[in-house]
């Protein structure tokens, strides 16, 4: 009891005592440490709620004793106004004596804190370090978008490239690959990722089509080598026994977990376009050395790089002998000028090719005449290669032109005497028809009369042969149809009651068949037209010429006149029988006779083949 009495009373005189108890002072000193007490109690108050509502804030505890040492501070000014009417010093007393605890214990749990609290940043700092902190999140959403496009476009481009792509993990098993991979290798996605590298199924070749095992696959060299493997040339058998020809490179993927990325490139196209050009190449070996004209292969310059056996049998060079040579080396002097022109036409692109005939040297230096057809190849680019030559001997065709120059000239020296003997022939017949004109015996000038119609039939034979195309034969048909018209226009009247019919197999005859046959339709004709129509009667003459099936001729003349014995007849055609029993001996034929009041038939079987017969 005593000690709650001296606590609350102690007997001691109020603090206003020492004021006089004077009121202004008092209230002032009271209204004062009212204020501070709400002020001190208030203070923790808000700091509560900052610690409760910022959890992350650091020094929690030194909050909190601050909290404390604030209200023990308010507490002692809230006994500075009771003591000013009630003297409980002593409680007051307890209550600084709590405050100087609490202070105590807050300075020496806040002077360890103090370098702590000091490095704190100030609010400038703290808003540098706010935008720079946007700054990085910024950054960092960039960069994650920007790795999200990558990853995008990598997809892209991975799932749609036209490059054959594979991923393997580090221990060489596939783990991922593109469509085109698919369609490469020929073997699905999934099938793809269920298969180890070294999986029976696979079967890859070599170049030369040989097995390639698994440690030659560039992957698994890219894998324990730890460098880029690529360009090799890989084929993989498909299921249905096809092959698709590859170039793999493969390289180490520097990530954990995987292993490398293996590259597909398509080679079937390139390795069958290879095949066949070796295939053309061989092809083109065979044509070269086994052509019947010499080939020559040469550079821009005009060096021989290839020539084949036929130029070299041409110029009479051994195997080899013509590599390093020029065009120059084989052409003769006076000819190798004239082709200069040329060549370098072709080197401008102004002609494609040309042909020239000159003159070519001999390994034992004589001349041979061949025939040059030159073209040049171009590369893609257009720029000259190589010349490919053709040359051709002609030594012969230049013998044959020569000859056909020489028949040319002879033909037409034949055709000028042929002319010339026509001609003579006319004058001949001239000759005989003025003498004839002096002639009182009118059976002289019949004879000579006859005579001349003789020589016109011959004369008629060289005209055709001049006039002909060739002189190896006389067109028969046209030669009778002039010279039995001229045998018409002859007798005159008598011809306007006779017709005259020819059925002639139309064949180039000789000249030696055609003048006796020609004289012997003159006179088996002639006589028809003198003596089988007398008195004005009418009839035909019949002239017929065919091929027998024996291989010779058969010549019949024929008439529906009156008939004659041939072998009884004192009139004058006894003569022109004779010349046709004369011929008939030449042409070695056998004639037959066969006449009758009703007509006449002479006809004569020969054996003598025509120009055309006789060629072929």
């Amino acid at each position: 009891m005593d000690f709650w009495q001296q606590l609350f009373s102690g007997g001691f005189s109020p603090h206003g005592y020492c004021f006089l108890w004077n009121k202004p002072l008092i209230w002032l000193h009271a209204l004062s440490d009212g204020i501070i007490a709400l002020s001190y109690y208030s203070i923790p108050i808000a700091l509560g709620v900052l610690v409760r509502k910022r959890s992350d804030l650091p020094f929690g505890t030194v909050f909190l004793l601050f909290g404390a040492f604030i209200v023990a501070c308010g507490t002692s000014h809230v006994f500075e106004i009771w003591t000013l009417w009630h003297a409980d010093y002593l409680l007051s007393g307890f209550a600084k004596a709590v405050t100087a605890i609490i202070s105590l214990y807050t300075a020496l749990a806040l002077w360890p804190l103090l370098p702590r609290i000091i490095a704190l940043p100030s609010a400038a700092q703290l808003e540098v370090a706010n935008r720079q902190l946007r700054s990085e999140i910024i950054e960092r959403q960039r960069v994650e978008m920007a790795l999200a496009e990558s990853e995008q476009k990598y997809r892209a481009i991975f799932e749609c490239s036209p490059l054959g792509i594979s991923i393997t993990d580090e221990a060489g098993n596939l783990v991922e690959t593109n469509p085109m991979a698919e369609r490469l290798l020929g073997v699905s996605q999934e099938d793809h990722l269920e298969r180890t590298f070294d999986d029976g199924r696979w079967r890859m070749l070599r170049p030369d089509r040989s097995e390639m095992p698994p440690e030659e696959y560039p992957s698994v060299r890219a894998l324990k080598e730890g460098h880029l493997v690529e360009g090799v040339q890989q084929g993989i058998e498909r299921t249905d026994g096809s092959i698709t020809w590859l170039l793999v490179s493969a390289v180490p993927i520097p990530i954990a977990g995987y292993g490398v990325a293996i590259g597909y490139i398509d080679l079937t196209g390139r390795v069958k376009a290879e095949q066949a050009l070796e295939a053309s190449e061989r092809r083109f070996e065979a044509a070269f050395e086994a052509a019947a004209v010499g080939m020559v292969i040469a550079t821009p310059d005009g060096v021989f790089t290839r020539a084949n056996r036929a130029l070299e049998a041409f110029l009479g060079y051994e195997p080899g002998e013509l590599m390093g040579c020029t065009f120059q080396d084989i052409t003769h002097p006076d000819d190798f000028e004239g082709g200069l022109p040329y060549r370098q036409r072709l080197l401008a692109g102004e002609i494609e090719a040309y042909q020239l005939e000159k003159r070519y040297v001999r390994k034992n230096g004589t001349f041979a005449w061949g025939q040059l057809s030159l073209s040049l190849v171009h590369s893609g680019s257009g720029a000259p290669l190589h010349f490919v030559g053709l040359i051709e001997d002609i030594d012969a065709r230049s013998a044959a032109e020569s000859l056909r120059r020489s028949l040319e000239e002879k033909e037409l020296l034949l055709r000028e005497i042929h002319h010339r003997v026509k001609n003579n022939l006319q004058v001949v017949t001239s000759l005989l028809g003025l003498q004839a004109l002096k002639l009182g015996d009118t059976a002289a000038a019949a004879a000579l009369a006859d005579s001349q119609q003789r020589i016109h039939s011959i004369a008629l034979v060289h005209e055709h042969l001049y006039r002909s195309e060739g002189l190896a034969g006389v067109e028969f048909r046209t030669y009778l149809e002039q010279l039995t018209d001229m045998l018409l226009s002859t007798y005159g009247e008598r011809a306007g009651r006779v017709q005259l019919k020819l059925d002639i197999e139309a064949e180039p005859l000789d000249i030696d068949l055609a003048v006796p046959l020609g004289l012997v339709v003159n006179e088996l004709v002639g006589n028809a037209l003198k003596h089988a129509f007398p008195n004005d009667r009418t009839g035909q003459v019949r002239v017929e010429l065919k091929a027998t099936t024996s291989g010779g001729w058969r010549l019949a003349v024929e008439d529906d006149g009156i008939g004659f014995d041939p072998q009884t007849s004192s009139t004058p055609s006894t003569l022109g029988v004779k010349l046709v029993r004369s011929l008939a001996r030449q042409l070695d034929a056998e004639v037959s006779w066969q006449t009758s009041p009703q007509g006449t038939r002479c006809e004569m079987q020969f054996s003598c083949r025509s120009s055309r017969s006789t060629e072929i």
